[in-house]
């Protein structure tokens, strides 16, 4: 268990530190991207599973999208609550939110 643990960890610093990079160069992503996505034309419930349903579906079609970072970051700026974020689950943008929240020396975005 602590090895998933510390492999959690390492991923969730990688991603704060993708969505850090992404706004400091951007700023808070727009809609445009939406158009580029892996997922246009896929079942919205992949992305929007059902409690306790697997995610790997939307993960998987998420780590070869090009705009993956941009959809990642608009979700945390948004404080979107539910569904797979460029290839995140709930849980983990929750961790990620908090990580980048400006109380906490995070990001300072306005949504």
């Amino acid at each position: 268990m602590p090895d998933t643990l510390d492999a959690h960890s390492r991923r969730v610093d990688e991603l704060e530190r993708e969505v850090t990079a992404y706004l400091s160069e951007y700023g808070p992503p727009g809609d445009e991207w939406r158009q580029r996505g892996a997922c246009l034309g896929v079942d919205p419930s992949v992305f929007f599973p059902e409690r306790g349903e697997a995610t790997l579906q939307a993960q998987i079609i998420c780590a070869e999208c090009p705009v993956r970072v941009e959809c990642l970051t608009w979700s945390i700026v948004t404080r979107e609550r539910q569904g797979v974020w460029g290839g995140v689950a709930e849980r983990t943008r929750r961790l990620l939110r908090r990580r980048l929240d400006p109380e906490r020396g995070g990001y300072a975005a306005s949504a």
